[in-house]
C-alpha cells in the first residue's frame, strides 16, 4: 500500500492549490447547517422519537 501524500506534495504536483479563505461561504454554510438541524429537530419532536 502506497503511503498518502501530504498536502505539500499535492501543491508541487498542482493538483491541489492554496485560496484564501472565503469568510462569507463560510458563514453561509454555518447558518445553512443551523437550519437544517432546527428542521431535523422539529421533525423528531413532532414524530415522538427518542434515542431508546
Amino acid at each position: 500500500m502506497k503511503p498518502l501524500k501530504t498536502f505539500d506534495e499535492y501543491l508541487k504536483e498542482g493538483t491541489a492549490k492554496k485560496q484564501s479563505p472565503d469568510k462569507l461561504r463560510a458563514r453561509s454554510l454555518i447558518a445553512e447547517s443551523e437550519d437544517s438541524y432546527k428542521i431535523l429537530l422539529s421533525f423528531i419532536e413532532k414524530m415522538g422519537l427518542d434515542d431508546k
